[in-house]
C-alpha cells in the first residue's frame, strides 16, 4: 500500500491506535498527552481524504503548498475551525 493509499484507509481503530502510541511515547517522555499534537500530512490528498481524517477526530494537517492549502480549505468550509 502506498502513502497516499493508506491515507484513504485510515479507519477509527487506526486513529485509536495512534493516540495510544502517542500517550505511551508521552508517557516516556514525562508528558501529558494533551501537549502533543498528531499532524497528518495532507500532500497529494484529496479534500474527500481529510474530510474523512476530520470526521475522525484529526484536526492538524500539513501542506506543502499554500495553494493546495487554500484549496482544500475552500473545499472543506463546512467544518468548524
Amino acid at each position: 500500500m502506498t502513502e497516499q493509499e493508506a491515507f484513504h484507509h485510515i479507519s477509527p481503530g487506526h486513529v485509536a491506535r495512534l493516540k495510544e502510541r502517542i500517550a505511551a511515547a508521552a508517557s516516556l517522555a514525562g508528558r501529558r498527552p494533551e501537549e502533543i499534537t498528531l499532524l497528518a500530512v495532507s500532500k497529494r490528498q484529496s479534500a474527500e481524504a481529510i474530510a474523512e481524517a476530520l470526521r475522525l477526530g484529526i484536526s492538524q494537517f500539513g501542506e506543502n503548498y499554500v495553494a493546495e492549502a487554500e484549496e482544500k480549505q475552500q473545499a472543506l468550509a463546512i467544518f468548524p475551525g
